[in-house]
């Protein structure tokens, strides 16, 4: 049995003599869709509490992304859609799924993030196939896998551009509690980045900067971040006050309380409801001090750009 690293495992190392002088030397961006290049590789996820639409402009002014959650009426999701430029929308595979994608393809709306939770299925792989019958010039990001046999299973479909890569990392996820299946996200993204050219973004468990960096080095294009931006003034999620303290409430997307929002009768219960402390901290604010980070460990690393981030990092671990 292999050992497999996660987050907790691992350390960055440089063995560059640097000729930055400057972290203005630095650019972030990529590309997300072939058709659409962001500026940094931040992604707000799609979860109630994370990414409306005021989110997903917030993350957009801060040179990032965010994608509109889809625990909303089709209204309402079409309306959140209309501040942002290029908006991206998550849709799932059951109940109005169908409606959902051809009315905010109605709007304009040509990038959509198949939000479920195990994308390695060939009901999910019937439902892209589907849509794009429907719809041919629409691309998707599709997720998650916990395996690179999960990626290669997407790569034949080149209008799947991104894939959403972890299972059970989240702060809102207790899927490795109920199902006993994890696999440590920098093993995860160095298997998964040995099979495909596919856009990864590293979905889960992403809670300072350092851990971004350890993601991007192994592999990961973008990450996507949850309770970071949840906790954000700007969020949707609910305040809660307890003893003197302010909170933000924050839902896991199979939670008991989010799945009551579209399932008559909520089942398979693998997330959590959790109080995050609340600092009234903005969404632009909490994006630089990452990006000061990841800035900062790039020019250690001699690196102009996140192509030669990961040419130039060395992963080693840490016993």
């Amino acid at each position: 049995m292999n050992k497999k690293l996660g987050f907790n495992d691992v350390s960055l190392v440089s063995r560059q003599i640097s000729t930055i002088n400057s972290r203005d030397e630095i650019v972030l961006s990529e590309p997300l869709f072939p058709s659409l290049m962001v500026s940094n590789p931040i992604i707000a996820s799609p979860m109630k509490d994370v990414c409306d639409g005021l989110v997903a402009k917030e993350m957009q002014d801060s040179g990032a992304c965010g994608i509109i959650h889809r625990f909303s009426s089709i209204e309402q999701q079409i309306i959140d859609t209309l501040v942002v430029e290029n908006p991206i929308c998550a849709i799932g595979v059951i109940g109005d799924y169908l409606d959902r994608f051809k009315e905010l393809y109605k709007v304009g709306v040509r990038y959509f993030c198949i939000d479920v939770a195990n994308s390695s299925t060939n009901r999910v792989r019937y439902i892209v196939k589907q849509l794009l019958d429907i719809h041919s010039n629409c691309q998707f990001i599709v997720g998650n896998v916990m395996c690179k046999e999960g990626v290669d299973f997407w790569n034949d479909i080149p209008e799947v551009c991104a894939i959403r890569v972890g299972v059970a990392g989240g702060s809102g996820c207790t899927s490795k509690n109920a199902t006993g299946m994890y696999h440590p996200y920098i093993s995860l993204l160095m298997e998964c980045r040995e099979v495909t050219d596919k856009v990864l973004i590293a979905d889960g468990g992403i809670k300072e900067a350092q851990h971004m960096c350890y993601a991007l080095a192994a592999g990961a294009d973008f990450v996507m971040l949850g309770s970071l931006i949840a906790k954000c003034k700007e969020s949707p999620a609910e305040i809660v006050n307890r003893d003197g303290k302010q909170y933000k409430l924050y839902h896991g997307s199979a939670s008991y309380e989010n799945q009551s929002l579209y399932k008559d009768i909520p089942r398979y219960i693998e997330g959590k409801s959790v109080l995050l402390e609340y600092k009234q901290e903005t969404i632009a604010q909490t994006m630089q001090s990452f990006l000061d980070g990841l800035k900062s460990s790039m020019s250690y690393a001699n690196a102009r750009t996140l192509e030669e981030y990961r040419k130039n990092v060395e992963i080693i671990h840490v016993q």
